[in-house]
């Protein structure tokens, strides 16, 4: 393999589709770029809708923890908040598969996203080290 062949270009969208299908190449997601494109009237209504419920519920339980906190129920504090916190996250990571999903269903919107930079694909053999390293 030469290295012109592991370069993949923006505008070959179905060669980055079918070498991601076969299991060739992996996505690096940027998770803040990915939860304003999930927020943005660009994604279906489902998935925006569903992410923004929870991203204000998880708003909600950490303001609500610090209410509980002026009532001196300070266990429960810790526990919403925690809670909250673990919510945020895996809203994040769910944006993330929510962006991959959609992106491999509509053409239009990989190129959106590979020019954004909310995925970069990379080769197989790499996403093992960005997986270690915390990028994927």
């Amino acid at each position: 393999m030469t290295m012109n062949e592991k370069i993949y270009y923006i505008n070959d969208i179905p060669k980055i589709k079918k070498d991601y299908q076969e299991g060739k190449i992996d996505f690096l997601v940027n998770r803040r770029i990915s939860r304003k494109i999930v927020d943005s009237p660009t994604m279906p209504k489902n998935y925006r809708y569903a992410y923004l419920f929870w991203v204000y519920f998880s708003f909600f339980l950490l303001a609500g923890s610090i209410v509980v906190l002026f009532f001196k129920f300070w266990f429960w504090a810790i526990g919403l908040f925690i809670l909250g916190i673990c919510i945020n996250q895996a809203n994040g990571k769910s944006a993330c598969q929510h962006l991959l999903e959609h992106s491999l269903k509509d053409d239009n919107f990989l190129l959106l996203v590979l020019n954004s930079k909310a995925l970069v694909p990379i080769d197989k053999k790499f996403s093992d080290i960005a997986q270690k390293s915390g990028l994927i």
